[in-house]
């Protein structure tokens, strides 16, 4: 009902604006840029072209992942092998990336440029299942600390979520449908209204799902369904010559059903939670003087409101649970681009950041009732960034950058980073080089978690986790065979990582070091057939202990076969093989480490363009129907098959 009335209006207001007429434009797949003409914003915060950069970064856009059938952002994710995604059962179920090693609360997303993880998750992580490609421009990932530019959780990576600010008048409709009795639409409106241009999107996607306690352990038979309702927008407009004023708002509210546990019996069937997220940016960008001084100026608000509910049932009598969780987010940015010339770009910027949140939890079963109660606390924190960005000659690029953070209750942090790119033009080769320090603030549970009966859990004197790390590249094309060649190796160090002691709750006494090695390619043979490869060994442990960490395969590989017969048909072959890992079993007690086994995966997409502007598709998921899982004890979508269209106009 709410995307219903909100479908009416959209259609409504753009062919108010514009006539409709269907345009005969030729749509073919996106072709792979070549290195020196992408242009990336992420790993500087200024338009640079990807060969003057000195990281490791991925570039994907919003189109090719849709056309690929992919529907969330940890559907794109788990397409790198960079990085590891977790995800404790089916769609809507928890989902979250381990780059580089590292944990996923030490990787920072941001949806343009705004930080979305939640402050009142116990470690200030992001929940990657909830956020759908439907209005997505591209991803750019970046691998490593980036807290000189970002501050505070980037010590892992970025993942930067930039959503389509502007085209041509076009509305665009996508409907699929398939297994486990999921349908998703979509739709998405741009245009221009006179010196106004907008883009709105809406989709509104439901399925049965799987049972997110595996169905491979006794008493979990129950289907986990998932509904998710996302409504979006970006409107700018010139307000002079040199300044463009623009406002970006994100709806999203969905419910999920959840399961008590992973493992034998863990099903429930009426535990769920609703959640509900609002994303406001309004920004102010431009020359306000000349064109030797740019400034970049917004303000944003992220609101999150999580409800937990579980009643008494035949399989769980007498007992109940009831959840509340809602947090905010605020953040004032003032970032200043002067333009000392053409290959000099100094950098200052000053941001503001405030977030809050509080809980309830109550809980009743045979031994009587409880309840955990986390008031209303508050953080602030500001951050100072300098970064120059210039080259001496016209094949060294260098960027090197300073930040200090200070946090109401972590005090100051010093965060420095340097990246240098040497590029050769004539023979398409890229060499670079990076070093950089990270940190992350303690999050608001982590400092003020209420003790219990057991003992305590915050702790307002802990520290900011903090990080260092290096890596090395190539990157290289081979005119008419091999594209996009890179090659990277980096190590990753750990300290004064927050781990929860029994005894005494939160403190910084973890250690870690991660390392390894990432290869990937585009093997072009013939003008209508690709093959796509990317690989990654990781070795990730933990200092402490000396056991490795936990859900991190040692090898990952991809290989990905594109046949293109003809302007209409297009076929998408994908093979995915993940190494062993260890993991616990908490249906054990004492719970113990258990190795979870390597497997692989086959995934095949067909697309068929009946018209420039009208599309089929046919995607088979797990071909082989195989058995595995990413957490222990949780549940993975077996053989699955989905068809749909997409039409513009």
């Amino acid at each position: 009902m709410l995307f219903s009335s909100t479908l009416i209006p959209l259609i409504f207001f753009h062919c108010f604006l514009f006539p409709i007429n269907f345009q005969e434009k030729e749509i073919q797949p996106e072709a792979k840029s070549k290195i020196h003409h992408e242009v990336v914003v992420t790993a500087t915060r200024l338009e640079t072209q990807a060969f003057k950069v000195g990281n490791s970064m991925t570039t994907i856009s919003g189109e090719e992942l849709r056309n690929r059938g992919l529907v969330t952002v940890a559907d794109a994710l788990s397409q790198l092998t960079s990085g590891f995604l977790t995800r404790n059962g089916g769609p809507g179920s928890a989902a979250s990336l381990l780059l580089r090693g590292a944990n996923s609360e030490h990787t920072l997303i941001l949806i343009d440029g705004v930080e979305i993880n939640d402050p009142l998750s116990p470690s200030r992580s992001c929940d990657l299942s909830q956020i759908f490609l439907i209005d997505v421009d591209r991803l750019e990932i970046l691998d490593g600390p980036h807290s000189p530019l970002y501050g505070s959780d980037a010590m892992g990576g970025v993942i930067n979520i930039i959503l389509k600010k502007r085209g041509p008048e076009r509305i665009s409709l996508n409907s699929e449908a398939g297994s486990f009795r999921t349908i998703n639409f979509n739709l998405s409106i741009s245009g221009q209204a006179k010196e106004l241009n907008y883009h709105l999107a809406a989709s509104e996607f439901r399925t049965k799902g799987i049972s997110s306690a595996s169905s491979l352990y006794p008493g979990n038979q129950e289907s986990d369904g998932y509904r998710n309702t996302t409504f979006s927008g970006q409107i700018n407009y010139p307000i002079t010559t040199h300044m463009e004023l623009g406002c970006l708002f994100r709806y999203v509210n969905s419910k999920t059903d959840l399961d008590n546990f992973g493992g034998p019996y863990g099903d429930d069937p009426n535990y769920y939670q609703r959640w509900e997220n609002f994303f406001l940016k309004l920004s102010l960008q431009g020359f306000p003087l000349n064109n030797h001084w740019e400034q970049k100026i917004y303000l944003a608000i992220v609101s999150n409101n999580r409800q937990n509910k579980n009643e008494e049932d035949d399989f769980h009598p007498m007992e109940r649970e009831t959840g509340g969780f809602n947090s905010l987010f605020f953040k004032l940015d003032w970032q200043n681009n002067i333009y000392l010339n053409k290959e000099n770009i100094l950098t200052i910027g000053l941001e503001a950041e405030k977030e809050e949140g509080e809980s309830t939890y109550l809980w009743s079963s045979l031994w009587g009732e409880d309840k955990s109660i986390f008031p209303r606390k508050k953080a602030f924190s500001t951050g100072l960034y300098l970064q120059e960005h210039f080259s001496l000659t016209d094949y060294l690029f260098t960027t090197a950058g300073l930040r200090l953070d200070y946090h109401d209750r972590s005090g100051l942090a010093l965060t420095y980073r340097l990246a240098q790119s040497f590029w050769n033009d004539k023979t398409s080769t890229k060499l670079r080089a990076s070093l950089a320090s990270g940190f992350k603030s303690p999050s608001l549970y982590q400092l003020y978690a209420p003790a219990t009966i057991w003992g305590p859990i915050g702790n307002a004197d802990l520290k900011p986790e903090k990080t260092f790390s290096w890596d090395v590249g190539l990157e290289k094309d081979f005119p008419k065979l091999l594209k996009n060649l890179s090659l990277t190796y980096f190590c990753h160090s750990f300290r004064h990582l927050i781990q929860f002691d029994y005894y005494q709750g939160y403190q910084n006494i973890g250690r870690a070091r991660t390392s390894g090695l990432n290869l990937k390619g585009k093997f072009s043979p013939f003008s209508f057939l690709n093959l796509n490869f990317n690989f990654s060994w990781l070795e990730a442990l933990d200092l402490n202990s000396k056991e490795k960490l936990l859900r991190r395969p040692d090898f990952q590989g991809k290989i990905e076969i594109e046949l293109n017969p003809s302007s209409s048909w297009r076929l998408l072959a994908s093979l995915w093989k993940v190494g062993s890992r260890e993991d616990m079993d908490y249906s054990l007690w004492p719970a113990r480490r258990v190795l979870l086994p390597p497997f692989h995966l086959a995934h095949i997409n067909l697309i068929y363009n009946i018209k420039p502007y009208l599309s089929f598709h046919l995607r088979l998921e797990n071909v082989t129907n195989r058995h595995y899982e990413l957490i222990k004890g949780y549940g993975t979508p077996g053989f699955s098959f989905y068809a749909g269209f997409s039409l513009s106009y």
